[in-house]
């Protein structure tokens, strides 16, 4: 809600807005609280494709155990990852970033799946 009202107090000064109703407001709020919603699903899937699945449906990994198992990673793999499941690039721009073909950043991400999958099962 804060941020919603920081929003029309952007827009506002900009000049964009001059009458605000309540429409408009619950309009917003309603918005904000839809797309945290679809942001926190989306999080919890990229988690589970990185950390694998067998591991998620018993327990979810919590945030220190998800940065500890990306320290057991090298920071390439751990570059390779973060690109792809929680900025959500698709392989080719990540290989374009990385300096790399598009077959060896696959394979990349396949070997630090499977090294994530086996430091967060140990």
């Amino acid at each position: 809600m804060h941020e919603t009202f920081m929003q029309l107090t952007r827009v506002a000064r900009r000049g964009d807005v001059e009458l605000v109703g309540v429409g408009w407001l619950i309009t917003t709020m309603r918005r904000r609280y839809f797309n945290q919603l679809r942001t926190e699903r989306r999080e919890k899937r990229r988690l589970r494709l990185v950390g694998g699945n067998e591991i998620h449906h018993d327990r979810p990994l919590a945030a220190a155990r998800v940065r500890e198992v990306l320290d057991g990673l090298t920071e390439r793999e751990q570059s390779a990852l973060v690109l792809r499941y929680v900025d959500d690039l698709p392989v080719a721009e990540i290989a374009d970033a990385m300096g790399a073909t598009v077959r060896a950043t696959e394979s990349l991400l396949q070997r630090a799946k499977r090294k994530a999958r086996n430091e967060a099962s140990a």
